[in-house]
C-alpha cells in the first residue's frame, strides 16, 4: 500500500498538489464531495462523487484521496507498491482523434459505468424489452 500526504498551505493547495501528483502518474481522480473520499483509478476515467458510486464500484477503485480538500492535509492511499506508479509527466502521451476531432486515449479504456451505459443505450435503441 502506498500512502502520500500533501500539506501545502493555502485554499485547496494541498488538494491541487495531490491532483497534480495523480495526473503525472496517469491516475484519474473522482469528483469532490465535501468531506467524502475521492476515488482513484489508473487510466483515463470519469469517476463520480463518492455518494454516487455503488459498493462494487468502490471496491474496484485503485485508491482514495481523503482529508480536508480546502485546508489540507490531503492523503492519497493506493493499493500496490510505489514502483507501480511511475511519473509519466516526462513521457509523451499518445492520443488519437475521434470523429469529432476530440482527443481520446488510444487504448480506449472505458469505465464499467460507461460500458454499462453504452449497453443500455444499445438495448433501448433496439427496442427489445429490458
Amino acid at each position: 500500500m502506498v500512502t502520500i500526504a500533501f500539506d501545502q498551505p493555502g485554499d485547496f493547495e494541498a488538494c491541487r498538489a495531490a491532483e497534480k501528483w495523480c495526473a503525472e502518474r496517469g491516475i484519474s481522480v473522482g469528483e469532490m464531495q465535501g468531506p467524502a473520499p475521492r476515488g482513484l483509478l489508473v487510466g483515463n476515467y470519469c469517476i463520480a462523487k463518492w455518494r454516487n458510486l455503488t459498493n462494487a464500484e468502490r471496491r474496484d477503485l485503485k485508491g482514495r484521496m481523503t482529508g480536508n480538500m480546502r485546508n489540507g492535509p490531503v492523503t492519497i492511499t493506493l493499493d500496490g507498491n510505489a514502483d507501480e506508479f511511475p511519473n509519466l509527466a516526462e513521457q509523451k502521451r499518445t492520443h488519437s482523434r475521434d470523429a469529432k476531432g476530440n482527443r481520446a486515449p488510444i487504448d480506449g479504456n472505458l469505465s464499467a459505468i460507461t460500458r454499462a451505459a453504452k449497453s443500455a443505450a444499445s438495448l433501448l435503441a433496439s427496442g427489445d424489452d429490458l
